[in-house]
């Protein structure tokens, strides 16, 4: 039986989601069973595909105008367009939101306070704070929420949890294996974080990290949770790959994507949307007639 607060006028909420390469953990959790109360439809795509989503003209929704996009938005939602009053909710996740983007800033750029040496050029923690910030002000995740201002329903950000305990065995990141290098781990996380806090809350959106039971002492995800990552076309990840989570890792996102909607008053906004329309409705005919009149 549904829970509170998921039925809209009898029928289970719509939700719709828009999310590059971690849509497979996603996917995979919810055919598991995870969220089975609401009706959710993954549209998912590798990020370079997914630039490939054009606003319509009326800016009612997306429609794919590339053959990629579209082949992979058919491959995970059936569908090659995405019309923003057919939803009750949108979930965006990751699109360009990685930590792996301030990690690369690291390692060419380090505060002197957490310097783990290489050929990293010092700057100040300011400095390094405001280009991360505009790092993701450059994403993906941006940019489509920009196109989607029109949108009346909840949004919510989903930030991609952290490189998995894998990363610390590729030749650039094994100073993350030392004490100092953990420390300094732990101040890229919290700058990340806060990134992300400012990101959401300049745009007005509820979001979604990555619950601190699943980090590791070296402030990276438990490897358990990349272990046997999957792409959407059952193809398995690269045994090294350390951004890629498994289906364990989904059910823990999609839990908590599940939560923040029930917490949502979706019934109030489905009849704000109905008086709106009456509203309307009701101005255009008061002008009619005052035109008849008039006449």
């Amino acid at each position: 039986m549904a829970r509170p607060g998921v039925l809209l006028q009898g029928r289970a909420m719509k939700v719709c989601v828009i999310a590059n390469s971690h849509v497979n953990m996603l996917l995979f959790a919810a055919k598991a069973g995870v969220g089975s109360e609401m009706d959710f439809t993954f549209f998912g795509a590798p990020a370079s595909m997914l630039r490939g989503l054009t606003l319509r003209p009326d800016k009612s929704g997306f429609i794919a105008e590339t053959r990629d996009a579209s082949r992979w938005l058919k491959l995970t939602a059936r569908a090659t367009e995405i019309s923003f009053a057919d939803y009750d909710a949108f979930v965006l996740v990751d699109l360009g939101m990685k930590q792996q983007r301030v990690l690369n800033l690291f390692k060419d750029f380090q505060p002197h306070a957490c310097h783990v040496g290489g050929q990293a050029r010092l700057i100040s923690e300011r400095a390094f704070v405001t280009a991360a910030e505009r790092a993701f002000d450059h994403s993906l995740m941006a940019h489509l929420l920009r196109q989607m201002q029109r949108v009346k329903q909840p949004i919510i950000l989903v930030f991609p949890p952290f490189p998995s305990e894998r990363l610390t065995r590729e030749p650039d990141f094994e100073w993350l294996g030392s004490a100092k290098g953990r420390g300094a781990m732990a101040w890229v996380n919290a700058v990340t974080t806060s990134a992300w806090e400012r990101f959401a809350n300049a745009r007005g959106c509820d979001y979604i990290a990555q619950p601190p039971a699943t980090i590791g002492r070296q402030g990276l995800t438990l490897e358990r949770f990349s272990v046997g990552s999957e792409r959407v076309t059952g193809k398995a990840f690269s045994s090294d790959d350390s951004q890629h989570m498994n289906a364990a890792m989904g059910e823990i996102m999609l839990e908590q994507i599940v939560a923040v909607l029930h917490r949502k008053d979706l019934s109030r906004h489905h009849w704000s949307q109905r008086i709106r329309r009456v509203r309307r409705w009701a101005a255009r005919r008061t002008r009619a007639l005052r035109g008849k009149t008039q006449a």
